[in-house]
């Protein structure tokens, strides 16, 4: 009888693990390869402090949204001026887009445009890719060899009057002239900021705090969380945020990416709480603002209520003390 029970349990393991092998796999789903990029400079020898070019070309396939960070890692040496682009489909069904940045360079001699990041989102992903590096030769004001400092020549005999006098009563006299000028300017200057800062708006009056939960609160009454498309609710949360981080801790957050921010954030002593609470808001946010991703109602709300509470939690001491009461959450 035992041998017969012990021969039905491993015929039905048997059965069970062929039924298992018989189960198609669903093979895994399409992914899109990074766009293909480059860079390159107008000439490889500029001037010091004349502009030149950097090119930046980005191959993709479409579906795809390419761009290039509001800041670009160009270190010390290398000052961005302007910015253009343009778009063109290609013959096999790929899009280029070209970007033309204008630079000037401030050191001399064999220098190195860094790797510039490229930030691609598809298929609800944001990922960048790095160009290659550009070498570039500085030249200065001055030609080649004629650095050298020539030998200092002898003193040279020139008879000319004595002005000393002259000049050092026209130089008191004019330096009166100036502290009187500008001691009327002075009292003329405050007169006129008393008079501008009665007549400022109460939102510079507000504190980075107070202004955006007045924002956030203009975006829920507007009724822009169950508009059809809420892409725009999310662009106006994400700028409220992003405006309320540089005013909190001193940084332009309204022109750094998500992962600049984060990094802004951690290098600063009291950040690095404000980083790990902020960083997955603004990447489902940039998911809706740029990867085409879906937000319903109730999820815009729930991002509405969430970046209330960030600000309730990351506001100066001083000013949480006298919040009493918390932000409600969504209904």
């Amino acid at each position: 009888m035992r041998r017969l029970l012990v021969a039905g349990a491993f015929a039905l393991v048997n059965v069970n693990v062929n039924e298992a092998r018989a189960q198609p796999v669903d093979p895994p789903a399409a992914t899109m390869d990074a766009p293909t990029v480059n860079a390159s400079i107008s000439a490889p020898t500029v001037v010091l402090g004349d502009e030149f070019y950097l090119f930046v070309r980005a191959t993709y396939t479409p579906g795809m949204q390419v761009n290039l960070p509001a800041s670009l890692p160009l270190g010390g040496a290398f000052e961005e001026r302007r910015r253009t682009d343009s778009t063109q489909a290609n013959p096999d069904g790929t899009i280029t887009r070209d970007f033309e940045v204008a630079l000037q360079a401030f050191e001399v001699g064999a220098l190195v445009i860094p790797p510039i990041p490229v930030t691609w989102a598809a298929q609800g992903r944001a990922q960048e890719v790095l160009t290659d590096p550009v070498q570039v030769q500085v030249t200065g004001l001055i030609g080649e060899g004629e650095a050298q400092l020539r030998d200092i020549a002898g003193p040279v005999e020139v008879e000319r009057p004595d002005w000393t006098v002259v000049w050092i009563g026209i130089g008191l006299g004019g330096a009166l002239v100036l502290l009187v000028a500008a001691l009327l300017v002075r009292r003329g200057w405050r007169r006129r900021r008393r008079r501008a800062l009665a007549r400022l708006p109460e939102a510079l009056q507000r504190s980075a705090h107070e202004d955006a939960l007045a924002r956030l609160d203009e975006v829920e009454a507007s009724g822009a969380l169950d508009a059809e498309d809420r892409k725009p609710a999310y662009l106006a949360m994400s700028e409220i945020l992003r405006g309320y981080i540089g005013r909190r801790f001193g940084f332009p957050a309204l022109d750094l990416t998500t992962d600049e921010i984060r990094r802004a954030l951690d290098g600063r002593a009291d950040g690095a709480v404000a980083a790990e609470l902020i960083a997955g808001w603004l990447q489902k946010s940039d998911m809706v603002k740029y990867a085409r991703g879906d937000a319903s109602p109730d999820e815009a709300r729930q991002a509405l209520y969430d970046a209330r509470i960030f600000i309730d939690r990351t506001r100066p001491a001083s000013a949480a003390g006298a919040h009493t009461a918390p932000p409600q959450a969504p209904s």
